[in-house]
């Protein structure tokens, strides 16, 4: 009977990560991509999931289907850095400051210019197609990168692009118009 040593099984496992990487790690980074990942968030989820491969024990000899595991593991990465974002959006609202945001002295003329201004953008905005007005809301007003919307919405980077682009031109000729 040989007697396996623990060197052995990490050595084991050390090689057996390495040749996954270098097997699967543009299918990894395309995984992320297609998970609205940006470019380099999909390398830095992807060393995670190799991360995590490595400091799992015994995964040589434990584990039968490689790249399913392999797979579970970047899917657990994915869902894990998505969380993560949502915290730190939690923190991103401003904090009420009276130097800031106390009101300003604005006469009864520069109100009604700005109510009317705001009157002109809404109903402009209700005129856009509702794919387009979706599009320019999460672009400008909840500031989302345009990755994020295209995987939101099920849509290519490039409808986003046009849609975004369609309504910037179409509410800028409404304001200029009125």
């Amino acid at each position: 009977m040989v007697k396996v040593t623990s060197n052995e099984v990490r050595q084991e496992d050390r090689q057996l990560v390495e040749s996954l990487a270098r097997k699967h790690m543009p299918a990894v980074r395309r995984y992320f991509r297609r998970k609205g990942f940006d470019h380099a968030d999909c390398d830095d989820a992807a060393q995670e999931v190799f991360m995590r491969l490595a400091q799992r024990k015994g995964m040589a000899s434990e584990v039968d289907k490689f790249e399913s595991y392999l797979f579970a593991t970047a899917a657990s990465v994915a869902i894990d850095l998505r969380r993560k974002a949502v915290v730190r959006s939690a923190g991103l609202h401003d904090s009420y400051d009276d130097a800031v945001h106390a009101e300003v002295g604005y006469g009864p003329e520069e109100l009604m210019d700005g109510r009317e201004a705001l009157g002109i953008m809404v109903r402009a905005l209700k005129e856009l197609p509702q794919r387009t007005r979706t599009i320019f809301v999460l672009a400008r007003l909840e500031h989302m990168k345009q990755a994020e919307i295209a995987a939101r919405l099920g849509v290519s980077l490039n409808t986003v692009e046009k849609n975004l682009h369609k309504a910037l031109a179409y509410l800028g000729e409404r304001v200029r118009s009125q």
